[in-house]
């Protein structure tokens, strides 16, 4: 799902998990740090600027370790 919805609706998160589904997000909005939060429940995030957002989620460290 585009990321445009849960950034507007965060509760929109907790249906999806309550029904059980997988949580995705993909979208403009991922590679923008001030909307990317570690706690939110999303599954995956699509993301363009991969070092910048692992690094905003306190990952960055990992990420370089893997490449």
């Amino acid at each position: 799902m585009a990321s445009e919805p849960f950034v507007s609706c965060p509760d929109l998160v907790k249906y999806v998990k309550d029904q059980n589904l997988f949580c995705a997000s993909y979208g403009s909005q991922n590679d923008d740090p001030g909307c990317v939060k570690a706690d939110a429940g999303i599954d995956a995030v699509i993301v363009n600027k991969v070092h910048l957002i692992a690094k905003t989620l306190g990952r960055g460290q990992d990420l370089h370790r893997a490449m």
